[in-house]
């Protein structure tokens, strides 16, 4: 029976050098049995193309800006979801998101576009102090709910605010009903709060080293991606 795993890429994925080299091989195992193998990452196509490119990193599907954009492995976009022109004006308004250092915005492939772009994917707003940050990311899920879903970014003190049409979990949905795999065999694995609802949602693993909050819906832990593809290859 056909299964379907989706990853998270940085802090799961990605740990350390010889961890990624190790789950790019299992990877193509997990494929080479008629498997598919997705990235879900909250990282813009840019910044996360330049890891495929490093550590040639091969996939089906690629699920960017935490759920915002799907991508099938020839970077054909499959799903785009924009933050709702009108919600973002208000947000733009209220917590003064302007054009400057601290602050940017994708639009689908377009990782670094001005927030006045009428298509944006996916905002990413830096703050002072991780308290801060914490602050006015509770704050836009609590007023903006139902609009937008906001995620914070403590090792950068930054929140990333998406469509609420979309996160990982609904992306993986989206992918299992068009590959026709059923809930059953479709695994997840994460390590931070953008990972919660997916790994939640479906079989979901943690990396050992993940938030408190993932380990808590989670079905197990595993010390690495490599690791659970080899459990689910001798399933």
């Amino acid at each position: 029976m056909k299964k379907m795993l989706v990853s998270d890429y940085d802090g799961t994925f990605y740990t350390d050098e010889d961890n990624v080299k190790l789950n790019v091989e299992e990877v193509e195992k997990f494929r080479r049995l008629n498997n598919l193998f997705v990235i879900a990452t909250g990282r813009s196509y840019y910044d996360f193309g330049k890891k495929k490119k490093k550590y040639d990193i091969k996939y089906d599907y690629l699920v960017i800006n935490h759920g915002a954009t799907i991508l099938n492995k020839e970077e054909e976009t499959i799903s785009n979801y924009v933050i709702d022109e009108n919600v973002k004006l208000d947000l733009v308004k209220e917590l003064d998101l302007q054009d400057q250092e601290t602050m940017f915005a994708c639009s689908g492939l377009e990782s670094r576009v001005s927030i006045k772009n009428k298509n944006i994917t996916k905002i990413n707003k830096k703050y002072r102090t991780l308290e801060e940050a914490k602050e006015i990311n509770d704050y836009i899920n609590k007023k903006y709910k139902d609009k937008v879903e906001s995620y914070l970014l403590p090792t950068s003190n930054a929140v990333e605010v998406i469509s609420a049409k979309t996160n990982k979990a609904k992306a993986v949905q989206e992918l299992s009903n068009l590959e026709n795999i059923k809930k059953d065999n479709v695994y997840t694995i994460g390590d931070s709060y953008n990972d919660v609802e997916m790994i939640e949602k479906f079989n979901g693993y943690s990396i050992e080293n993940a938030k408190e909050e993932v380990k808590k819906v989670s079905k197990g832990e595993c010390s690495s991606v490599s690791k659970l593809i080899k459990k689910l290859i001798n399933e």
